[in-house]
């Protein structure tokens, strides 16, 4: 089977329906609340839940409350989290289309009947010159920590409440990695970046650290700059190109060659990314973003990418890797949700002149693979802002998370929470922008700047790549999906605040916080 690459533009397949797209209802319109809708009913177990679902009739404004009923009832035991996830996924892919540039339709169960037998995209590959970084760096406030800086900066971060003990253990340990077992990890590891010029990314940190990272991203401004700055970096970069890269007589001809989408040019990319490197681990790291229904889109994309080099390559040759976004229904650790709990039964006067409403949380007694009966938090963490299409998306990357680690006992999956950051998707709306900023005051909450979150989270992914006792490793024995979620958390204060997002978004929408300046705490 042959086909032609795409153009390289996510306008192009967002505007012309090519690649991933929604399903096409039988009076030819595609309506997003349908799909999203169906797929949660399949998500759920439940018949009243699922006719409330198909019954509700606002549901861009209700959805979060019919999605957090039903997770919290999946997360009751391991097993039936498992299936509830299993079910959510099988009706992604029954449900969304492939859609090639003649207009032909393939459901997505069926992707493997579009994948080219030859290859499309030929293989770019760029070297850096700079000496490799073998301690932990991270930019903080216009400084670069390092050492014992470090270790006291994210020890802080924890005893204020704003990321979990764990995460600021796990760091510790990496401020401390030997040369020699990073060194391991990175003979024996690829880091495949699906979206890689997000602005989250551990790109520029892995970098750095000399590890071999596949590239990919759609060919233009951003990764032109990431191709310049080879001099400034020890790893070695990959990526697809249109052309074979002898033929490309200089770098401002390979960037023009170089690049993929990951929507047109699903099936090619498929081809290309499973077959490189066969005698290493690739890990594939799920960051790319865009807006609007095309985000869930693209969430699929990556799934596709990431299920497919699961499938097809070697048994222990493929990992998965995720930032956890906060604003889902999701597990937190426990002692969080009592602090929470207690903190809210404590609140001060101004909660009651606001209005303030409860953190909202589940509180189960779950079972574990083992049988044994343990607590286990559900967090309502639903920004309505973002909308169901958002929800979905990232619902689905905790979805392939869960039922990776539960069915597979020789793939990595590395699954870590991230806190709200100033990134340019964020503050590029001046109300979610203030809102953002506005929740430090509430404490423990605190905002990150880009470039401190990219590096520990890059770093988080190399203490899952390198510990033994990370629960990313198929070699740990977990009881329940919570715990790949509840460590290493940096939820930037979410987890420990007892007040709703919702309340806390709507008050800084007004004049509150301006009317009644709360204390920060200095972090």
């Amino acid at each position: 089977m042959t086909s032609t690459a795409a153009p390289s533009s996510a306008s192009f397949a967002a505007k012309h329906n090519v690649g991933v797209c929604f399903p096409v209802n039988h009076d030819g319109k595609v309506s997003t609340t349908a799909t999203s809708k169906k797929i949660w009913c399949s998500y759920s177990s439940n018949e009243e839940r699922i006719d409330a679902i198909n019954a509700e009739r606002n549901w861009r404004f209700k959805y979060h409350e019919h999605v957090f009923s039903i997770v919290s009832e999946s997360a009751k035991s391991t097993k039936d989290m498992v299936a509830a996830a299993q079910r959510g996924l099988d009706a992604i892919y029954d449900s969304f289309d492939y859609v090639a540039k003649d207009g032909t339709r393939t459901k997505l169960k069926d992707i493997a009947t579009c994948i080219p037998d030859s290859a499309i995209f030929h293989t770019g590959t760029l070297i850096g010159t700079a000496a490799k970084k073998h301690t932990m760096e991270v930019p903080y406030q216009e400084k670069t920590l390092s050492g014992e800086d470090i270790v006291e900066r994210v020890n802080g971060w924890a005893r204020y409440g704003s990321c979990e003990p764990s995460a600021a253990s796990a760091l510790e340990e990496m401020a401390k990695l030997s040369s020699e077992d990073l060194n391991t990890a990175i003979e024996n590891n690829v880091i495949v970046l699906l979206g890689a010029t997000s602005e989250l990314g551990p790109l520029e940190t892995l970098m750095e650290l000399g590890f071999t990272v596949v590239c990919v991203a759609r060919n233009g401004r951003k990764l032109s700059r990431v191709l310049e700055k080879m001099e400034s970096f020890a790893g070695t970069i990959v990526v697809p190109l249109t052309q074979a890269q002898e033929s490309l007589d200089s770098p401002e001809a390979f960037a023009g060659a170089a690049g993929a989408d990951l929507l047109a040019d699903l099936p090619a990319l498929c081809k290309w990314v499973t077959e490189l490197y066969p005698e290493k681990r690739l890990i594939f790291d799920n960051l790319a973003y865009l807006d609007g229904e095309s985000g869930t889109r693209v969430c699929v994309a990556m799934d596709v990418v990431s299920s497919f080099a699961l499938d097809q390559r070697q048994a222990g040759k493929t990992g998965l890797a995720y930032l956890v976004s906060p604003a889902t229904v999701h597990p937190t650790s426990y002692d969080s949700f009592q602090q929470r709990v207690q903190a809210y039964k404590q609140r001060p006067w101004w909660s009651f002149v606001a209005g303030a409403k409860e953190h909202i949380s589940s509180d189960l007694n779950a079972e574990g693979t083992s049988g044994m009966q343990f607590p286990v938090a559900i967090l309502q963490g639903i920004v309505l802002a973002q909308g169901p299409n958002y929800l979905l998306s990232k619902s689905l990357q905790q979805w392939r998370a869960i039922v990776t680690r539960f069915t597979r006992d020789d793939v990595l999956v590395s699954a870590n929470l991230a806190p709200a950051c100033r990134t340019a998707s964020v503050v590029h709306a001046k109300q979610v922008a203030v809102a953002l900023e506005g929740q430090t005051f509430f404490k423990p909450n605190m905002v990150f700047d880009p470039a401190t979150a990219s590096a520990v989270m890059a770093w988080l992914l190399v203490y899952d790549v390198t510990s033994k006792t990370s629960v990313a490793s198929p070699a740990i024995a977990i009881e329940h999906p919570s715990e790949l979620f509840t460590q290493c958390a940096v939820h930037g204060g979410n987890w420990r605040n007892p007040y709703d997002v919702r309340m806390r978004c709507s008050c800084l929408q007004g004049d509150f916080v301006y009317l009644y300046p709360l204390p920060v705490m200095p972090v």
